[in-house]
């Protein structure tokens, strides 16, 4: 894996979003088989580095990040060289980081709750640097579809975005292209149902399992369902 890793470094486009003072992105790990998301995080150039370097997914030990997880089979990027997946090869019966905290989206239930929702979050993970200097604080946001749990993309919400979500159950992301809140396929049809919402447990990311609707998917590009398909390096 080594021989490739540079090509892959100089791809990835960390200047877009920054967690304490360093440019990251989003990392998702996914185990093959059952397929599951297991853990998720930020990481800056080193910290992925070290990962691919390795071969191994990193775990928090003691408050660090170290390459003790399970073994990196796979690596993909997304359609914007801006997100990163990991398939691993865990067999753990239970992985996630997100387990025993979903949200079903029952429409009663969040309308009460979705101030509760984006309080939990603390919105403290990252921060997005615009053209102004100003900044716009994110939480990443996981998007998988319900029935596959397939990787569909990699987005971000602010307290706005997080709240219409929960009040109309469509999933709705702050897009750091056009700088607004962004109801996915509002506009395209490719919309996404909202059918449940989990967050990490350390309250550092949210997993939204979704219905994916229209015939194009989630990625804007033509010959992709999710953006990360076609998007394997290693």
């Amino acid at each position: 894996m080594y021989d490739g890793i540079e090509k892959i470094m100089e791809k990835i486009d960390f200047s877009k979003v920054q967690s304490n003072g360093k440019g990251v992105v989003p990392v998702v790990v996914q185990r093959r088989t059952p397929k599951e998301i297991t853990e998720f995080f930020l990481a800056d150039e080193d910290m992925l580095r070290m990962a691919l370097e390795d071969e191994k997914v990193p775990v928090t030990v003691r408050g660090e990040l170290m390459p003790y997880g399970s073994e990196i089979e796979e690596v993909y990027l997304d359609c914007d060289n801006d997100s990163v997946l990991l398939v691993s090869n865990w067999t753990g019966l239970t992985s996630t980081k997100f387990s025993g905290t979903g949200m079903t989206m029952d429409r009663n239930y969040v309308r009460v709750n979705a101030g509760n929702l984006v309080a939990v979050t603390r919105f403290r993970t990252a921060e997005y640097l615009r053209k102004d200097e100003c900044i716009e604080q994110l939480v990443p946001v996981v998007t998988v579809e319900y029935d596959t749990g397939n990787l569909l993309m990699v987005a971000f919400s602010n307290r706005e975005a997080l709240r219409k979500t929960a009040k109309s159950g469509m999933a709705t992301y702050w897009s750091r292209s056009r700088e607004e809140i962004w109801e996915k396929g509002k506009e395209s049809g490719n919309s996404q149902v909202l059918m449940d919402m989990s967050m990490k447990r350390d309250n550092t990311g949210l997993l939204y399992r979704v219905v994916q609707l229209g015939k194009d998917g989630a990625c804007h590009l033509p010959d992709r369902y999710s953006c990360f398909d076609n998007g394997r390096v290693l």
